[in-house]
């Protein structure tokens, strides 16, 4: 499993503590793009920063999904080999 990547174990948990759980990967995302925004353009202002991250969101959200659809696709193609 990919490092930083939450265990299996999460299948049972209720829908509030996965919205939870989401938030918060949500906010370390953007504090870390936030982080390298600031590297990059210095001389930026924050505003600026706050007009781009729901695009940067959006990408990624994207990659997430996609690295979920090929977890599934692996595990259903292990599935069927099994039965």
């Amino acid at each position: 499993m990919e490092k930083g990547r939450e265990s299996m174990d999460n299948e049972n948990l209720p829908v509030s503590d996965l919205f939870r759980l989401m938030n918060g990967k949500i906010a370390d995302w953007k504090r870390r793009v936030r982080m390298e925004f600031k590297k990059k353009y210095p001389q930026s202002d924050i505003s600026e920063f706050e007009q781009r991250w729901p695009g940067t969101l959006n990408q990624l959200l994207l990659i997430e999904t996609s690295f979920t659809t090929k977890m599934i696709r692996e595990l259903s193609e292990n599935w069927r080999k099994e039965n």
